[in-house]
């Protein structure tokens, strides 16, 4: 099944990342401003998956998620909160997808430690 921009770029905003990893391009950069780009179909999967471990048994609660939908181009701006062994942080996020014939080619993601 073929996700719409905005249906990826809300499943990959939320984690939700393994109904995605079929429409990432090969040549796909993530960007984050502050670090290294990921480059390349793999490295993102790899990234992906990584994340996927780290938040294992975390509680996530989502206090805002909004989706602006450009068609080949998608924004998503949330407010997390993340608690796990009695620690707790709140981040925003900004999440800037570019797509082509439905392939992600390009994400950038701004993350603010609040």
């Amino acid at each position: 099944m073929t996700l719409s921009p905005r249906e990826f770029a809300a499943a990959f905003s939320s984690h939700d990342f393994e109904p995605t990893f079929s429409q990432i391009a090969e040549a796909v950069v993530w960007r984050m401003p502050g670090a290294a780009p990921i480059e390349g179909r793999d490295a993102m999967i790899d990234a992906c998956r990584a994340t996927v471990a780290a938040l294992a048994g975390t509680e996530i609660e989502r206090n805002r998620f909004f989706v602006v939908d450009g068609g080949d181009a998608v924004v998503v701006d949330t407010l997390t909160v993340y608690r796990d062994n009695g620690e707790q942080s709140t981040v925003a996020s900004c999440d800037i997808y570019e797509f082509e014939n439905d392939r992600l080619l390009a994400l950038t993601s701004y993350n603010i430690d609040l």
